[in-house]
């Protein structure tokens, strides 16, 4: 049975937003963050391949990297 090969699902330009984090605390959080991707990085290690996206967060000047994992389309 063979392997899949890994793909980005999202591309630069997109609207995305972070997944929501649960937590135990009883302190609210605020919403998730929303933003545009700036770039995709492919990531690799022996085992496996991962993509990372450059996001500008709304309402700020500064990006960050995020997992694939952490992040969904965002929907309006």
């Amino acid at each position: 049975m063979p392997n899949k090969i890994p793909v980005a699902r999202f591309e630069e330009g997109q609207k995305v937003m972070q997944k929501e984090k649960y937590s135990l605390s009883k302190y609210r959080t605020k919403g998730p963050k929303k933003g545009i991707i700036k770039k995709v990085k492919k990531g690799s290690d022996k085992r496996s391949t991962r993509f990372e996206y450059e996001v500008q967060w709304n309402n700020s000047e500064r990006t960050d990297m995020v997992a694939q994992h952490r992040l969904k389309i965002l929907e309006e």
